[in-house]
């Protein structure tokens, strides 16, 4: 933690960097965090402020979530059973290490007040909505493999999108389940 500049700088290398990169940097600046508790989490706290200044983000974590989200298809646009899976090679690994960044910086800090504000920081962000929207697409991907379904409707798709990121969290569960219900009853 001598030099809170070298930490920057390797932030600095999540932007426009390959999957293979920013999975490698993600996993670092998460090992810091909980190695060098409190010098470590703070000093990766600083450098993601940095990383919004030097990058143009109107708030800090914007780009760290906007990564997490699914690919947005066109309505009408039919989707494969491998929706989101079939991207680049290396994604769902970089995918895998941001969240495991984004755990270290949400628990690490020893005070409960410093955790609940950065949970609701990355809740801005819009983090609670990918995580739900990427679950329901990973169960209806695993559904629609396990009965043979080879196809589901982008329209539904983003409807469901929608649907989800506008229910509140309650609401969500059950909602859920009927949409499942349907998407596997899909011809």
């Amino acid at each position: 933690m001598s030099s809170p500049t070298l930490i920057t700088h390797i932030t600095y290398s999540l932007y426009a960097s390959s999957h293979r990169l920013r999975s490698l940097v993600s996993d670092l600046l998460a090992a810091i965090c909980f190695v060098s508790l409190p010098a470590g989490h703070k000093a990766v706290l600083a450098a993601m402020s940095d990383y919004r200044v030097a990058f143009d983000e109107s708030f800090r974590f914007e780009e760290l979530v906007a990564f997490l989200q699914l690919p947005v298809t066109e309505f009408g646009e039919e989707v494969d059973s491998s929706y989101g899976m079939d991207e680049e090679e290396g994604v769902w690994e970089a995918r895998t290490a941001s969240m495991v960044l984004i755990n270290a910086l949400a628990n690490c800090p020893d005070l409960l007040e410093d955790r609940i504000s950065l949970r609701e920081e990355f809740g801005r962000r819009g983090l609670n909505e990918v995580i739900v929207v990427s679950f329901f697409f990973m169960s209806v991907t695993i559904a629609c493999v396990y009965n043979g379904v080879s196809r589901l409707s982008a329209t539904s798709a983003l409807q469901t999108r929608s649907l989800l990121s506008s229910m509140s969290t309650r609401k969500r569960s059950s909602k859920m389940k009927r949409i499942c219900e349907g998407a596997l009853a899909m011809p």
